[in-house]
C-alpha cells in the first residue's frame, strides 16, 4: 500500500471514530424524523418506513453519500447503511434519492452526510440534528 493510500485510510478510519464518539443522542429508529443539512446536499433518515432520503443540492460534480448510524453504547456509534447514488432503490423527479432499508426500532439512529468524486471523499462529515426518544 502506498504512504498516501494508507493516510487516506487512516483518515477514514479517523472520521469514523470522531463520529462514533463525538455525537451524543440522536433519533430512535421508530421516533421523529433526523436530518442532517449543508449547503451542498441533504439526507433525511424517514422512520415511517425506514427510508433514507439524498439531496445533492450543488451541480459540481461531487455526489452525496448518506450514512445511517446505530449507537451501540452510550455515544459509540457503528455505520449500519450508506445511502448515495450506486445504492438508490429510486431516483424522484424532485432531485432525492431514495434507499429503502429495514431497520431495527429498538436503537437510537442518526444520519451523516459527505461529499465524494470518483470514489475519494472530499470535505468533512455534516451530522445531523438531534431529536430526544419518542
Amino acid at each position: 500500500m502506498t504512504r498516501s493510500m494508507l493516510a487516506k485510510v487512516g483518515m477514514s478510519i479517523a472520521a469514523s471514530v470522531v463520529i462514533a464518539a463525538g455525537t451524543t443522542g440522536s433519533a430512535y429508529a421508530d421516533g421523529p424524523d433526523v436530518t442532517a443539512t449543508a449547503s451542498w446536499g441533504t439526507a433525511t433518515f424517514k422512520t415511517n418506513g425506514d427510508y433514507l432520503w439524498v439531496k445533492d443540492k450543488s451541480a459540481d460534480g461531487y455526489s452525496v453519500k448518506a450514512t445511517l448510524w446505530r449507537e451501540v453504547a452510550d455515544g459509540l456509534r457503528v455505520e449500519i447503511r450508506t445511502c448515495s447514488d450506486t445504492t438508490t432503490t429510486q431516483d424522484r423527479s424532485d432531485g432525492y434519492s431514495v434507499c429503502n432499508f429495514d431497520v431495527s426500532e429498538d436503537y437510537w439512529v442518526s444520519v451523516t452526510i459527505q461529499r465524494f468524486k470518483n470514489g475519494v471523499a472530499y470535505g468533512g462529515l455534516v451530522a445531523s440534528g438531534y431529536s430526544s426518544q419518542a
